[in-house]
Formats: structure tokens, C-alpha cells, sequence
């Protein structure tokens, strides 16, 4: 978690609900039995603390650079991995919970750490249905023609469609030995846990975020305080 948030400044502790943003994740981290180490990766000391007050450990501040708008989503992962190896700790998988998907559920988080350990040699993402369809999609030309993404002729109706599907950042699994082989989560060898549109929302922006309240008033399904 960074804390040089551009689109909501200090996104992490943000509230929703009466919490701050990232006591969601970490606390459904913890009390998930499937889990058995929940270390959070930060190089912000507000954020550090307030991710130990909810359970979380914090046993390094990640370095600056490694927090910048540019840091590919990895680096901070594998400096994480790496300072965990250096203290003797080496998992045998690895699973990324973005603070930003506050709905993911109980039993998403179970069933995609369930998908992983059936699977050993495959990572695991979560994703849900895309509502657009690239065989509904166009490229413009700087003339403004247009060319179809998908060549051949052009479904109409969603129901002739095969379904698709995108990632929704609220899980990413994979044996540790993989994703120090890839440096990434998604290969050839990956496997998608597909989650419902609601509890898909990603916080990103403020309006995610007001729709994200609007969803916490509407379902009030959160465990109390």
C-alpha cells in the first residue's frame, strides 16, 4: 500500500463505513484460516501503523522508490518476498490482496485460495464478467473509419456471444516458485475465480468510492466493529 494515492489522496485510509479503507481487507486476511501470514508492504508510517492495529505485520518500510505512479505492480512483491527470504521465511505460495476491494467475500477469498492449492503449478486470479464484449469493439483510424477488433462477421446479440472475462484486482494467487520464475501473476499458466459485479468494485476513483458507500448503505452486511 502507498501513500501518494493520486486519484483519492491517502486511498488506503479512506473512509468507508466509519474505517478506514484498508481494515476491510487486512481484518477478512486474518481471520480467513486458509492464510497464514498477512504482512503488509508500505512505505507510508501512518499506513504502517495503521495496518499493525488491525493485526497486520509490518516487519519493513518499503523504499520510496518502489512506491512511485511508474513502480510496476510487481516490484513492491518481489522486494517483500525477498526481504521475508533474508529473515528465513519462504512461503510456498503467495496471494496479493488489494486494499482497494473492500466487497470481495468470504467465500471469494476461500474459493480462490481453494483454486490455487488444487492447482499447484497454476497461479489464480480473480475476474469477473466484462459487460463489453470485444466483438462489440472498435479500432478508430485517424480518418475516423472504423475496424471491428474481432475479424469476421459481427455478433449481435450477447446471448451468441462466448463470455469473457476481466481481471477485477481483488485476488491474485500463485505458487511462490512460479511467480519468481514469471515475475508476474498472469501466464500461460493461470486460472481465472470468477467473482459477481458488486463485489468486483475496485476503489480508484471518488466515484467509486461514493458508489462503494451507496453499495455499504444498501447491503449494511459488514461485521460490526
Amino acid at each position: 500500500m502507498r501513500g501518494n494515492s493520486k486519484g483519492i489522496p491517502r486511498k488506503n485510509l479512506v473512509d468507508l463505513g466509519g474505517r478506514p479503507l484498508l481494515e476491510y481487507t487486512i481484518r477478512q486476511a486474518i481471520e480467513n484460516d486458509l492464510i497464514t501470514r498477512v504482512v503488509v508492504s508500505t512505505e507510508d508510517p501512518e499506513i504502517a501503523e495503521h495496518s499493525k492495529e488491525f493485526g497486520a505485520e509490518i516487519p519493513f518500510l518499503r523504499p520510496a522508490h518502489l512506491s512511485e505512479d511508474d513502480t510496476p505492480g510487481i516490484d513492491p512483491i518481489l522486494h517483500c518476498l525477498d526481504e521475508l527470504e533474508q529473515t528465513g521465511y519462504r512461503p510456498d505460495f503467495c496471494t496479493l490482496l488489494q486494499v482497494t476491494s473492500p466487497f470481495r467475500s468470504e467465500s471469494d477469498l476461500t474459493g480462490s485460495i481453494q483454486l490455487m492449492l488444487a492447482n499447484p503449478n497454476k497461479s489464480v486470479v480473480s475476474v469477473r464478467p466484462s459487460r463489453d464484449h470485444p466483438a462489440w469493439s472498435y479500432v478508430m483510424a485517424e480518418d475516423s473509419s472504423l475496424e471491428p477488433c474481432m475479424p469476421g462477421p459481427q455478433a449481435k446479440r450477447r446471448q451468441d456471444l462466448t463470455p469473457v472475462f476481466m481481471l477485477n484486482g481483488a485476488f491474485y494467487g500463485s505458487p511462490l516458485s512460479l511467480l519468481l520464475q514469471r515475475k508476474g501473476w498472469v501466464c500461460e499458466n493461470t486460472l481465472g475465480f470468477s467473482m459477481s459485479e458488486e463485489n468486483s468494485l475496485d476503489i480508484d476513483t471518488m466515484q467509486d468510492l461514493e458508489w462503494a458507500r451507496c453499495i455499504m448503505e444498501t447491503r449494511g452486511d459488514f461485521p460490526e466493529k
